[in-house]
């Protein structure tokens, strides 16, 4: 579990910036990749229901960390992901309902102004790890929480 400390210590600006390298023809481009944090929600099976006390405490800390004055001046996007079981239709739409669930725990429980989250849905479209085994499709099933700026 992530503590509200640690959350904010990678979110901030502070932590060392990662990058990004992309080569496009004869021009090497090197960006800045904004920080994310993938935490780990349970959900009640097909619902965006949030579905244990750990999931709760997990978002505790998130709350905490976002709502920090060292957080407070930022945006966040709330990205919700799914395994692949399921329509794509279903799954996005799931997926959806999930970060959306997340966003008003937060901002309902924190105090957080809703247009410093943007709550988006992935579906089952960018996978961590294979939907093939059962620990591939727990990995998959995540909420993801990343600065925008």
């Amino acid at each position: 579990m992530i503590t509200s400390e640690e959350f904010e210590k990678k979110m901030s600006d502070k932590s060392q910036p990662e990058t990004e390298t992309h080569q496009i023809g004869n021009v090497k481009v090197i960006r800045q990749k904004l920080p994310e944090i993938t935490v780990h929600i349970l959900f009640k099976s097909g619902s965006a229901e949030i579905a244990d006390d750990f999931s709760k405490k997990q978002l505790d800390e998130v709350g905490k960390a976002l709502s920090s004055e060292g957080l407070s001046k930022y945006s966040f996007e709330i990205a919700g992901h799914t395994d692949s079981p399921g329509s794509e239709k279903l799954n996005l739409k799931l997926s959806k309902q999930r970060a959306n669930a997340v966003k008003e725990y937060l901002c309902m429980k924190y105090k957080i102004l809703p247009e410093k989250l943007i709550a988006r849905g992935y579906g089952e479209s960018i996978p961590v790890a294979s939907n093939d085994t059962i620990a591939g499709r727990a990995k998959n099933r995540r909420v993801v929480i990343k600065r925008l700026k």
